[in-house]
């Protein structure tokens, strides 16, 4: 029964049967890893060997660059061209998209000011510009791409506010004196029509725009949320009462998600680096990690034969690539209250990861349900997660992260067994050598020039890209303690590939919201991916309801 989350008891593992299976599977399991193992002792040699030339052509491009062409920047380096695949003047898969949505009314002199002294300017503690990507663009030269400074870089370009007039939807709004007022699901439509826009040739692949009266949305199902810091009193600063929202897009190959939060957090808000939320990072002892090490050798080669094509999503949304219309739906679940995550996750005996990836897997499948979709509903679906990785640097734009796969079970009717699905997901995650082995590998594969890195670099093994954010625990400020940052929104790329969904874990001051950009090929009508935005929300409802494990009697 799926209300009462309870589901049918597994065979018992003392019987015979179940003994015998298990132990079959675990010969066929070894047999596996070692002929992947034998595998890899052939493939490996000959690829290196077969690589080399090409690794030696990039090291002469790069003389040559220096010598003819001084002026560009640099090569761009293989983990930013993991995520610099795509043309930016003619289609942006790769864009990051970030929300603040702050109180009072926002002064554009002071905004451009805070970008250009604290952003484009500011420096690191060597004296060094920390964020010259922001002033160059990639292009591609003799087989590799390279950055290149943007010409006549002005500020104003990438900086500014947004005119509704842009939007047709706009124009039926009530004007008041603060102009024409923008509504949460109308800013989701804004977002969506932006999120792949291209950019002209030669600019900087960013852009931030000031959309002011903005009205968010009232909580219709959690009503609980509480700050961890409440947000003072606008007028204790002498400002109308009313919102803006700052809406960062900048693509990923000028950095990743952790790196834009550093910007924002020790840029925008002017705060210390220490409160910038840290990766997370395992503390393993030495013996942990030597024998971490002996299993990546051995096991690597099955674990990539699992991601790569073992385990390929085959549910009904995993669309090949050339079917994805490549243009994408906004919608976010109302803000949520991170403590009653945390609760839940006490109660049921998982993890927060796996309390949020199962309430995302249970809106998808009641969703799915509503729409008479259940019975092509009954495979495994499967998401690219890419995670921060250790020694991230912070005082500059960089993709510093490796990848994992996540398995989100919508086809699962039960919220307990969801759960549990979710739950054993995340522990194998952390057991596999599969995250230090991505890591390592990129370096490897995107060295090469960019008509093989387009391939290599394009992901066809899941439906979704997924990203667990934590953002601050703190209330904070911006654009020089002149307004409260009221929350803090972002929403993933999808990479290239035939991922046609992206939701997104952001976290922000003691609330907590899953965000969903769908391709338009799955879900055509905006209206319905807020509708499975409204399913997740509901879900969350139902996951605080459920008694805490093993306090059901199964049925």
């Amino acid at each position: 029964m799926e209300e009462s989350g309870t589901y049918k008891s597994a065979p018992k593992k003392g019987t015979w049967g179940f003994t015998m299976k298990r132990f079959i599977g675990v010969i066929l399991k070894s047999v596996l890893i070692v002929l992947c193992f034998m595998a890899y002792l052939i493939i490996v040699p000959i690829f290196l060997l077969l690589m080399t030339p090409l690794y030696l052509y990039r090291l002469l491009v790069k003389l040559a660059q220096k010598l003819l062409k001084p002026e560009w920047t640099g090569m761009v380096s293989p983990r930013d061209a993991l995520v610099g695949l795509d043309n930016t003047a003619t289609q942006c898969e790769c864009m990051i998209t970030v929300l603040l949505t702050m109180k009072g009314d926002p002064d554009m002199k002071k905004v451009l000011e805070v970008f250009q002294n604290e952003v484009i300017n500011g420096k690191n503690s060597k004296g060094e510009l920390c964020y010259q990507k922001l002033q160059n663009y990639y292009d591609t030269w003799l087989g590799f791409t390279f950055w290149k400074k943007e010409e006549n870089f002005q500020l104003e370009n990438h900086v500014r506010e947004l005119d509704p007039s842009e939007y047709d939807f706009l124009k039926n709004n009530n004007k008041s004196e603060d102009g024409v007022a923008v509504k949460e699901d109308q800013l989701m439509k804004i977002l969506g029509a932006r999120s792949t826009k291209c950019f002209p040739p030669g600019v900087s692949p960013w852009e931030a725009l000031i959309i002011r009266n903005y009205k968010k949305a009232s909580p219709q199902l959690h009503h609980d949320f509480k700050a961890n810091v409440p947000i003072s009193s606008v007028e204790k600063l002498g400002e109308k009462d009313c919102e803006f929202a700052l809406v960062l897009r900048i693509h990923h190959a000028i950095g990743d998600g952790y790196s834009i939060m550093k910007l924002i957090m020790s840029n925008l808000c002017m705060g210390a680096l220490d409160r910038v939320p840290k990766a997370p990072v395992r503390r393993l002892s030495p013996l942990t990690v030597l024998l971490n090490y002996i299993a990546i050798v051995f096991l690597t080669p099955y674990y990539h034969f699992l991601q790569f094509f073992l385990d390929i999503d085959k549910t009904m949304w995993h669309l090949p690539s050339n079917k994805l219309e490549k243009q994408w739906q906004f919608a976010m679940t109302e803000r949520l209250s991170f403590a009653a995550i945390k609760e839940i996750s006490k109660q049921q005996g998982v993890c927060m990861t796996a309390t949020l990836v199962a309430g995302l897997a249970g809106g998808i499948h009641n969703f799915l349900k509503e729409k008479g979709m259940e019975k092509k509903n009954k495979k495994i679906m499967r998401a690219l997660s890419p995670m921060p990785w250790k020694d991230h640097p912070l005082e500059t734009l960089v993709n510093h992260w490796t990848v994992g796969i996540f398995d989100i079970p919508a086809h699962e009717p039960c919220p307990r067994k969801r759960l549990s699905i979710a739950n054993e997901s995340a522990s194998r995650l952390k057991r596999s050598p599969i995250m230090v082995t991505n890591f390592m590998t990129v370096p490897v594969l995107l060295s090469a020039p960019k008509f093989l890195t387009d391939i290599w670099g394009s992901n066809w093994m899941t439906t979704m890209i997924l990203s667990n954010f934590p953002g601050p625990d703190f209330a904070s400020n911006a654009f020089y303690d002149s307004h409260y940052i009221d929350d803090v929104i972002s929403w993933v790329p999808h990479m290239r590939g035939s991922a046609g969904m992206g939701a997104m874990f952001q976290s922000y001051n003691g609330g907590v919201r899953v965000t969903l950009s769908v391709d338009k090929a799955i879900i055509r009508d905006q209206a319905e991916v807020v509708e499975l935005s409204n399913h997740i929300s509901q879900e969350f409802l139902r996951l605080r309801s459920l008694q805490p494990n093993g306090a059901e009697t199964n049925v």
